[in-house]
């Protein structure tokens, strides 16, 4: 069917595979602010590995989940968060 499809071509769980490129990333991010409207739509492709995460038997699969998420928000915090709040205290 057509949804197959659509979710097969959009499917962006490979980015599980490439976290350590975030950082770089959320640096841009921080570096050019008038692209910050593309982070809720790189959150949601971030996203798309939780399903098959889901799926591990050998490991508690809600354990690696939230190892994964607080991984994602540690690049975002370390890339974004601390240093608008640095450049916000030297304003």
């Amino acid at each position: 069917s057509l949804d197959s499809i659509i979710k097969m071509g959009c499917d962006c769980s490979f980015f599980y595979w490439t976290k350590i490129l975030l950082g770089n990333y959320f640096s841009d991010i921080f570096d050019n602010p008038e692209e910050v409207e593309k982070l809720p739509y790189m959150f949601a492709a971030l996203g798309d590995v939780i399903p098959c995460l889901r799926t591990i038997v050998h490991v508690e699969s809600m354990a690696v989940i939230a190892k994964y998420e607080k991984d994602i928000m540690g690049l975002f915090e370390n890339n974004v968060l601390n240093p608008l709040c640095q450049k916000i205290e030297e304003d």
